[in-house]
């Protein structure tokens, strides 16, 4: 098993673990939820009647919402078999880079779905790519765009 310090990379501390670890969980119950409600609709009397097109989109949704599901575990599965319960400088780079991807793909899924519902609802592939565009534009905005402008604004004042 890999050790940090055999490595000559700093050890993080613990306060530093626990809040990237509370947030996997802060994102999880979202992302089950969701794919709670995806289950549901496939087994809703309604779902029979959208096109072949629509039940292709929401599968993909599906998809990817489980892939958001499984990014955003495998920092404690990892944690828990990798690094023996200790922490890493490399297990907080990967974590972050799986709760980073995990919350891609939860874009997606959720971008797809309000596509797919706004195209049963409005019968429009303009208002599917605005409302496509907005949602995307807006969560990869909050969830990505500004905490890197941050980021490197803090940089600019160190």
């Amino acid at each position: 098993m890999h050790n940090a310090r055999e490595h000559g990379e700093p050890q993080p501390k613990k306060e530093e673990v626990i809040p990237m670890l509370e947030e996997a969980r802060m994102v999880l119950p979202g992302i089950q939820a969701l794919f709670g409600f995806q289950l549901v609709a496939v087994l809703s009397s309604g779902f029979e009647h959208l096109s072949h097109n629509h039940r292709l989109m929401h599968f993909l949704s599906l998809l990817a919402n489980v892939t958001a599901i499984a990014l955003i575990m495998a920092p404690a599965a990892y944690h828990r078999l990798a690094e023996e319960w200790s922490a890493s400088a490399r297990f907080m780079r990967i974590s972050s880079r799986l709760i980073a991807w995990a919350m891609i793909t939860l874009m997606i899924a959720l971008a797809t779905e309000v596509v797919l519902i706004g195209d049963v609802l409005f019968e429009s592939w303009l208002i599917d790519w605005a409302l496509g565009t907005a949602l995307i534009s807006l969560l990869g905005g909050l969830w990505f765009l500004w905490p890197l402008a941050s980021r490197r604004g803090a940089r600019k004042y160190d």
